[in-house]
């Protein structure tokens, strides 16, 4: 997974848009990309991005944001993102969901 949070600096506005753009693959098939985000540490929420019913091995993340105006931020507040995905994986445990280390910021 190589995905980054464009053109997003360590402080947004409020009303902020935080697109996201790269490349998720993997050998068991996607099954589901999603924004995990959290306001001043409070419990992660997500945000849904696409999900899959075809099994793809790759996928171009291309026109993906999380519109924080939908948040309700005010001033002052910390928020962190990542993009995540899980795939399709229907060995021992199931499937996995690793975040990208370059796809997160606070």
């Amino acid at each position: 997974m190589a995905v980054q949070l464009d053109g997003v600096g360590s402080a947004v506005t409020p009303q902020a848009r935080i697109p996201a753009a790269g490349r998720i693959a993997d050998d068991y098939g996607i099954g589901r990309v999603w924004f995990e985000h959290a306001v001043d540490q409070q419990k992660d929420a997500r945000h849904a991005i696409r999900e899959f019913s075809d099994r793809p091995t790759d996928f171009k993340l291309a026109d993906a944001a999380l519109e924080l105006r939908e948040l309700a931020l005010k001033a002052g507040q910390k928020v962190s993102v990542c993009v995540k995905a899980a795939d399709l994986c229907d060995l021992g445990q199931g499937p996995t969901s690793p975040a990208a280390s370059d796809g997160c910021s606070t």
